[in-house]
C-alpha cells in the first residue's frame, strides 16, 4: 500500500526522485561495465553470440540490465563475463546484499515481514527469505570493550521456544551481562548499564560465553566478584559454579522469592522483600513445610538451608538487583514465544546472535552461501590480446589424419 502525504515537500520530491531513479542509475554502470568488459575481450577467441536483459531485486529495488554472452572457441562453453565480474550466479534473482538485509530483519520479525520490508521498491517472498537463512553464516560479533567497569552483574533466565520435530517448546537459555540500573526518561525509567545479551542452548554452552565475555569485554579476572541472579531454578542457583574467570555469588529475585512466600501463606498478604529473611527463620524454626510444599516453593528450603544467610544480600551496597524489568528473556520473546513457530536449532543460533549484536551495538558479519559464478582468473586469456599468446607454426599437412587432429586439437585449446 502507497502512503500519499497530504502536502509534499521539496525535500520530498527530492527523496522520491532519487529512490526511484536508484535502479535505473545501478543498471546504467552495470551496462558501461559491460562494455569495458567487451572493450578488453579477445574477440577471436570470444565471440559476441547475443545480448540479453536480465533483472536482479536489490534494496533499491528491482535493477534491469542488459548484458553480452560469448562463446569460447577453446573451451568450447557460453560465458557472462558481466555475472561473473559482479559475483551474480547464473539463475539469481535476488542480490546477495539484499539476501543479508533479508536474513538480519528475519531475527525480529516473520519470514513474510522481512521479505516485505528489506527493500524500499519492492518486496521478496518469504519463501527466497527462508532460503537466505538457511545458506546464511553469522559470524561472532568479538565485543564492545567496557573500561573500568563497576559492579558486574550477571542475570540468567530462559526462554521457550518450538524446535522442528518436537511437540513440545525446548529452553533457549539466556544472559544480561551489565553494571545496573541508570535512570532513563522522565518518568523514573531506568536502562541497564554497559549491557551485553548472549544465549546458548545448554548452560554449559552458555557459561563459555558468559567466562569469554567477562574476560574479554568488562576485563574480569581471579580476584573479581560478580553477582548472578535469577529466578529459584536449579540451574541458576548452581550457575556460580560454571564461572570460572572469577568468584561469584548467588543472589535469588526478589521477586519470585517474595510471590513464592505470599502464595505459601497468603493471610500475610504481599510478602515485602524486608521481611523475607525473618519469616524463612520462623518457617525453619517451625518445621512445618506443609504450605511451601503445596506452592511448590520448597527450592527456598534448599537454598535457606545452603546459605541462610543469601537473602541479606538484597541490602548489600554493590548489589543492584535483580527485577523483571532487567530480565533477559523478553527481549527474545517477540521473535520466538509465538505458539506456531518452529525452528531448526541452527536457525535459532542465527538469529539470535544478530538479535545480539543489534542489540549490543556490536557489528555482525552475515555471508550468503550460493553457487558461485565463473571465476574470472579460471578464464584464460581474458582479457589479454590474442597476440600475446606463444605461437607455434606446425605443418600438418604432411601428417597422418590421427597426428594432424591430435596437433590440431593441441593447437585450439582441446587437450589441457
Amino acid at each position: 500500500m502507497d502512503i500519499v502525504a497530504k502536502r509534499k515537500t521539496i525535500f520530498d520530491d527530492l527523496i522520491d526522485d532519487a529512490r526511484e531513479n536508484a535502479p535505473k542509475k545501478a543498471a546504467l554502470a552495470i551496462e558501461r561495465t559491460d562494455k569495458a568488459i567487451h572493450s578488453m575481450m579477445d574477440h577471436k577467441r570470444f565471440l559476441s553470440v547475443k545480448v540479453a536483459q536480465r533483472t536482479i531485486m536489490t534494496s533499491v529495488g528491482p535493477v534491469t540490465y542488459r548484458r553480452r554472452c560469448y562463446y569460447d572457441t577453446f573451451g568450447e562453453r557460453y560465458i557472462w563475463p558481466l555475472d561473473s565480474l559482479l559475483g551474480i550466479s547464473p539463475r539469481a534473482k535476488v542480490s546477495p546484499e539484499l539476501k543479508r538485509i533479508a536474513v538480519e530483519k528475519a531475527a525480529f520479525m516473520t519470514y513474510s515481514l522481512a521479505g516485505e520490508n528489506c527493500s524500499a521498491m519492492g518486496w521478496i517472498s518469504k519463501s527466497t527469505v527462508c532460503r537466505a537463512v538457511r545458506d546464511a553464516t553469522v559470524s561472532e560479533a568479538a565485543g564492545r570493550s567496557f573500561a573500568s567497569a563497576a559492579t558486574i552483574h550477571l542475570q540468567i533466565d530462559e526462554k521457550y521456544m518450538g524446535f522442528c520435530g518436537s511437540k513440545r517448546k525446548r529452553p533457549r537459555y539466556t544472559a544480561a551481562i551489565h553494571c545496573g540500573a541508570v535512570p532513563a526518561g522522565k518518568k523514573g525509567r531506568k536502562r541497564l548499564a554497559k549491557r551485553t545479551l548472549l544465549s546458548a542452548e545448554t548452560p554449559a554452552k552458555l557459561a563459555k560465553k558468559v567466562n569469554a565475555r567477562l574476560r574479554r569485554s568488562y576485563g574480569i579476572g581471579l580476584s573479581d566478584r560478580i553477582w548472578v541472579s535469577g529466578d529459584l531454578a536449579a540451574y541458576i542457583r548452581s550457575f556460580p559454579e560454571r564461572i570460572t574467570c572469577c568468584e561469584s555469588v548467588y543472589v535469588p529475585d526478589k521477586w519470585h522469592v517474595c510471590k513464592a512466600i505470599s502464595d505459601a501463606y497468603p493471610e500475610f498478604g504481599e510478602m515485602a522483600p524486608s521481611a523475607v529473611q525473618g519469616m524463612m527463620d520462623l518457617i525453619m524454626e517451625v518445621g512445618d513445610l506443609t504450605r511451601l510444599e503445596k506452592a511448590n516453593a520448597l527450592d527456598l528450603v534448599e537454598l535457606y538451608r545452603k546459605d541462610p544467610r543469601c537473602f541479606e544480600r538484597w541490602g548489600d551496597p554493590g548489589y543492584s538487583g535483580c527485577s523483571q524489568e532487567g530480565m533477559n528473556s523478553h527481549y527474545y520473546a517477540p521473535r520466538f514465544a509465538k505458539l506456531a513457530s518452529r525452528f531448526k536449532p541452527s536457525t535459532v543460533e542465527k538469529l539470535c546472535r544478530i538479535a545480539e549484536a543489534r542489540r549490543n551495538g556490536e557489528p555482525i558479519s552475515i555471508s550468503i552461501k550460493g553457487r558461485a559464478p565463473d571465476d574470472m582468473e579460471e578464464l584464460p586469456w581474458l582479457g589479454k590480446a590474442y597476440e600475446d599468446r606463444m605461437k607455434y607454426d606446425i605443418d600438418t599437412s604432411r601428417m597422418d589424419v590421427g597426428t594432424r587432429k591430435a596437433i590440431d586439437s593441441i593447437r585450439y585449446g582441446g587437450l589441457l
